[in-house]
């Protein structure tokens, strides 16, 4: 969303008619709208950022259901199993309840992967496979130093 080009203080320069002096009222004015323009982006990032992050949570989840070493001794303790061990390392919000909803919005959005590599402004691959999106978006966490190595 572009800057609007018409702050209070531009206002208030040409009323003075001073050529960049302007009142305090006008750079109480440009700060506000600075600061709202800039959290409103910030909050739209950060909206991203969990969706996706809620996503690929989620297809981890159900690709481990469906091809872990371990998936028919134990089923749907899975997901309390894995909460359990995620909050011992610090991650106390993702419980099962939590990571059930994410298993549910990768399976009720299975094609989002579309989305984020259309947008990414990665090599443009005409039907990236779900693997192809999982290195992708592991490697730009590994880049941010928010995920760490697997083995």
């Amino acid at each position: 969303m572009p800057v609007k080009k018409t702050f209070a203080s531009q206002k208030s320069r040409s009323a003075a008619g001073t050529g960049g002096v302007f009142d305090f009222t006008a750079l109480v004015d440009s700060i506000r709208q600075v600061h709202a323009h800039c959290a409103a982006q910030a909050n739209r990032a950060v909206n991203v950022s969990l969706t996706l992050r809620n996503w690929v949570i989620g297809w981890y989840v159900r690709e481990y259901e469906q091809q872990g070493s371990d998936r028919a001794k134990y089923g749907e303790a899975l997901v309390d199993r894995l909460a359990e061990r995620l909050g011992a390392t610090g991650l106390d919000d993702l419980t099962a309840r939590y990571l059930r909803l994410c298993r549910q919005f990768a399976a009720v959005y299975p094609a989002i992967w579309r989305s984020v590599t259309a947008k990414s402004g990665q090599a443009l691959i005409p039907s990236p496979s779900k693997d192809e999106l999982a290195k992708f978006l592991h490697a730009r966490h590994l880049e941010m130093g928010a995920m760490p190595e697997t083995s």
